[in-house]
């Protein structure tokens, strides 16, 4: 598929929950879900996973951060400069989990948060059951 392909009646008949609760003739433009197609790398990495394990990685949580850490040090490293030890990079399967681990290391209740709007709902609702109002 082509970025040409991208029309709204292809697009309403999604099944997910950005099209299928969208009204007629609306154009729902949320933050978060893509309406682009997957690059093919991205594809193949995804049916390759599809046809060997789907599984929890083995190195999920290696005290080096697994081959995601590496790839993570590797990439500061050669765009900023910054030497990362892999051994410091956690995963996470969720952003809101991240940025839960991020905000109790980095400020303190009442500490207000810089958040670009719009945004995602599920970002401000943490940052309100954390103690932290949102400054948008």
């Amino acid at each position: 598929m082509t970025l040409d392909a991208l029309d709204l009646a292809t697009l309403s008949l999604r099944d997910g929950e950005k099209w299928a609760s969208a009204p007629d003739g609306v154009l729902p433009a949320w933050v978060a879900d893509m309406d682009f197609p997957i690059s093919p790398a991205v594809r193949r990495a995804l049916v390759e996973r599809i046809d060997t394990d789907l599984g929890y990685p083995a190195w999920y949580d290696e005290s080096r951060g697994g081959p995601l850490g590496e790839a993570f040090a590797e990439r500061m490293l050669g765009r900023f400069g910054f030497a990362a030890d892999p051994a410091h990079v956690r995963l996470f399967t969720d952003i809101n989990q991240a940025m839960q681990v991020a905000l109790h290391f980095g400020t303190s209740p009442g500490d207000p948060v810089a958040l670009h709007a719009p945004v995602c709902p599920p970002f401000t609702e943490m940052l309100a059951k954390l103690g932290r109002p949102p400054r948008p």
